[in-house]
């Protein structure tokens, strides 16, 4: 026995739903892994430039406050007052 004539275009029909269903999430879903690999990329570069910016802060006002605390002793070569203020430094 033969299908009926709209079996067959029933047939058609939903093999064409589904194969353009299926096509249309794979586009999202290339298009949403693709979004996310550019978001992931810019905030770890937002991160280590934070980092960076940060790290290198801490690194002047350190080498800032060395230099304003070393001048006094190291004038006067005080060995004890240079100890303190780099002891005080290493804690950090």
């Amino acid at each position: 026995m033969g299908m009926s004539l709209q079996l067959r275009y029933t047939t058609v029909i939903v093999a064409i739903v589904i194969s353009l269903t299926v096509t249309l999430a794979s586009a999202l879903i290339y298009q949403f892994s693709d979004g996310m690999r550019a978001i992931n990329t810019a905030t770890g570069e937002a991160i280590s430039d934070t980092v960076r910016t940060m790290s290198r802060r801490r690194g002047e006002d350190m080498v800032r406050m060395l230099g304003d605390n070393l001048v006094n002793p190291l004038y006067l070569y005080d060995m004890e007052s240079m100890g303190q203020v780099l002891r005080i430094v290493q804690a950090r």
